[in-house]
């Protein structure tokens, strides 16, 4: 069961379906981690509170415009890059690894 209590009292202007998109993202994280190492297996089991919340934390200190292009070079596994696009919706997320 994925628990996004802490986004949800953290990040109060996230709608529900945004709320509902990081769900599946955690979820999908943790599926894919039983099959590839997308993030560290010893810290698969905090990834809402270690990862999916770190890289919404950047929302504080970063304000993208609406229509904005923003790369994620060297994303690795999608962070921050897959939460930073779930909450600015308006803007245009490229994600590129090697």
């Amino acid at each position: 069961m994925v628990d996004l209590t802490i986004i949800k009292n953290d990040f109060l202007t996230l709608n529900q379906e945004q709320l509902d998109q990081l769900k599946k993202l955690t979820e999908l994280y943790l599926y894919w981690n039983e099959k590839i190492n997308v993030v560290s297996r010893k810290d698969i089991d905090k990834i809402v509170e270690n990862h999916i919340y770190h890289a919404l934390l950047l929302i504080y200190f970063i304000k993208f415009k609406p229509k904005s292009n923003i790369l994620d070079l060297g994303c690795g596994g999608g962070l921050p890059g897959l939460p930073l696009a779930i909450f600015f919706i308006d803007c245009n997320f490229t994600l590129i690894d090697a």
